[in-house]
């Protein structure tokens, strides 16, 4: 599987936890717990997926750490 050089990042002061990034992962990158998204960046490929369903855009790509 090819992954990206980006993943995501969601900006936690932006985000309003409606989860519709974490329905659109693929990849279980994100999940709910108790209300709050969590994010596991090496689950993350890097698809860019999550950031066309933000309502409010609090998740852009930048470059994964290595």
């Amino acid at each position: 599987m090819v992954h990206s050089e980006y993943i995501a990042a969601t900006n936690a002061k932006t985000c309003i936890h409606c989860g519709e990034c974490v329905d659109r992962c693929f990849f279980e990158a994100r999940i709910f717990n108790d209300s709050q998204m969590e994010y596991n960046p090496r689950a993350c490929l890097g698809c860019g997926l999550c950031i066309t369903v933000c309502p409010v855009d609090a998740t852009t790509m930048i470059l994964r750490q290595t």
